[in-house]
């Protein structure tokens, strides 16, 4: 059945058990107590954000409770003030991005499809990799998969053909005027 520990549970100040896991399980609590421990003690990693957004991430992982924003709205109320102070758009021009559209799969075999996916996926994780590049995401990216806005480009070829069948017209209209009025100079001339 394993071992049963009484703890004290520091920040709401009351006794837990801890029961003991057989040793399969052990390392897996292992890892997950240094996971739990590393956010208690260590401090998270640096953000790339601009220093004010920083500051408010900072604050509300906090180990210190009495650190951190109390209520969510203190919260709001400070993000309210960093994005009015400074526009979206300078951060979305300072920053570089790159979407990885999905692979066509051109063997005609469908169970090939998944080599295309991974190599598109593949690309993203070793793009998310290099600092100040804004990835877009696999998701968002391959909304486009089946064909590039397929909807929008066979709209605009239909708008293309249109607009050349309309031309044929207006040109044939404007031929057969000039027949007329040829066969009319050419009556008038035998006349």
């Amino acid at each position: 059945m394993g071992e049963v520990w009484k703890a004290r549970e520091t920040r709401l100040g009351r006794i837990v058990a801890i029961k003991k896991a057989r040793e399969q399980h052990s390392e897996r609590f292992k890892q997950e107590a240094r996971s739990i421990a590393a956010l208690l003690r260590d401090e998270p990693p640096l953000l790339q954000a601009s220093p004010a957004l920083e500051r408010i991430v900072l604050r509300c992982l906090a180990k210190q409770p009495s650190e951190r924003y109390q209520t969510v709205s203190e919260v709001k109320v400070v993000l309210e003030q960093v994005f009015a102070e400074k526009p979206a758009v300078a951060a979305a021009e300072a920053q570089p991005s790159i979407a990885v559209l999905p692979f066509v799969n051109m063997s005609g075999d469908k169970e090939q499809e998944y080599f295309s996916d991974v190599l598109a996926e593949e690309i993203i994780n070793a793009l998310t990799h290099i600092p100040g590049l804004r990835v877009i995401a696999r998701t968002s990216a391959f909304a486009f998969k089946g064909g590039l806005g397929t909807d929008h480009v066979k709209s605009l070829e239909l708008k293309r053909k249109g607009a050349v069948l309309q031309a044929e017209r207006g040109l044939r209209r404007r031929i057969e005027r000039l027949f007329l009025v040829l066969r009319n100079q050419r009556g008038s001339q035998t006349s």
